[in-house]
């Protein structure tokens, strides 16, 4: 599916949010795409508060150096470019919304792996809530009118419910 992307629909950029296993899985896809036959696709992180990429262009040296303190080897994704989403660096628990939103605007297609009948955990510091990241973000995708591809729906990579962003260039 990644590679018809490519090739049928010119995606030549990716564009990542938070860490999860999906976002996890479409990175391995991405990542190994990009070493092999599609050297020119580009890796986009997207941070908001809380959260930090490695480009590329670094990973070893930070690989290297976290290893030896921790006296075992670690290994990193990473990223071509990194965007520090700004506007979400004041906004505490709602950054991660305006950093998805920010992508998903930026967007051509979206990718999710979204179950519409997922419900958050309750969480006793906070309040129960109906609506998961992943949720929001595919609203807002649909009221961008993104074209969306939904995995959850295809049943093609089984993982936990998260998004990724595709920017065709």
């Amino acid at each position: 599916m990644i590679a018809d992307l490519i090739l049928n629909k010119n995606v030549d950029i990716f564009l990542f949010s938070s860490k999860s296993e999906f976002v996890d899985e479409v990175w391995e896809i991405v990542s190994s795409l990009q070493s092999t036959d599609f050297t020119s696709i580009k890796m986009v992180a997207f941070d908001c508060r809380n959260e930090s990429s490695i480009l590329k262009t670094e990973k070893e040296t930070v690989e290297k150096r976290i290893s030896k303190i921790l006296n075992k080897e670690i290994k990193f994704q990473y990223f071509d470019e990194i965007v520090k989403c700004e506007k979400s660096y004041n906004d505490g628990k709602n950054a991660y919304i305006i950093r998805n939103q920010q992508i998903i605007d930026e967007s051509d297609i979206c990718l999710f792996y979204y179950d519409p009948n997922y419900t958050p955990p309750h969480n006793e510091k906070h309040f129960q809530t109906k609506k998961s990241g992943t949720m929001q973000a595919y609203q807002y995708a649909l009221r961008r009118k993104r074209p969306i591809i939904n995995f959850f729906e295809l049943s093609e990579i089984p993982s936990a419910s998260n998004q990724t962003f595709l920017n065709k260039q």
